[in-house]
């Protein structure tokens, strides 16, 4: 039997310690990223490289010398795990984020907070480009703000900070 996070008024509930670890994995679920599409709506789910037994999405880098590289990240919000396919990420640089296949530079939400010129990045939840339907995060290497959005509302954030 799955475990239904929300009651039937579409409150949270609350499980027993019984119910946990179904609990756990519904919530895992609740904020994991299926689907990853680039503007121009190439799918960006690498079933191939998994972390936390979930494909990652994959994307090229540019780092600020102009080396370019490829990574996987976590489809997990708020799970941080990466694979670093070519190059290397080193902690705070601010990165250029494109689609490892076409090369279209990644969509701009808004500039992040946690320092002068990061930007918050997005991904398509669906190819229509729709950013009611997106995940965010920052371009900045160990910046942890992200965000899932769903319905233009901001469902889930790994950082409590104001959008």
């Amino acid at each position: 039997m799955a475990y239904d996070i929300y009651d039937k008024d579409g409150k949270l509930r609350i499980p027993s310690p019984d119910e946990w670890p179904m609990a756990k994995d519904a919530v895992r679920h609740a904020v994991t990223v299926g689907e990853a599409y680039c503007p121009q709506g190439h799918d960006l789910v690498d079933r191939d490289r998994l972390i936390g037994d979930l494909p990652g999405i994959r994307l090229g880098f540019r780092r600020p010398g102009g080396e370019v590289g490829e990574v996987v990240l976590s489809p997990t919000l708020g799970c941080f795990d990466k694979i670093v396919l070519s190059s290397e990420l080193v902690e705070g640089e601010e990165l250029q984020l494109f689609c490892p296949q076409c090369y279209t530079p990644l969509p701009i939400l808004r500039e992040c907070h946690c320092r002068e010129g990061a930007v918050v990045n997005m991904l398509y939840l669906t190819r229509a480009n729709d950013p009611y339907d997106a995940i965010a995060f920052c371009n900045v290497v160990g910046c942890h703000n992200s965000a899932l959005i769903k319905s233009g509302e901001v469902i889930r954030s790994a950082r409590l900070w104001e959008w």
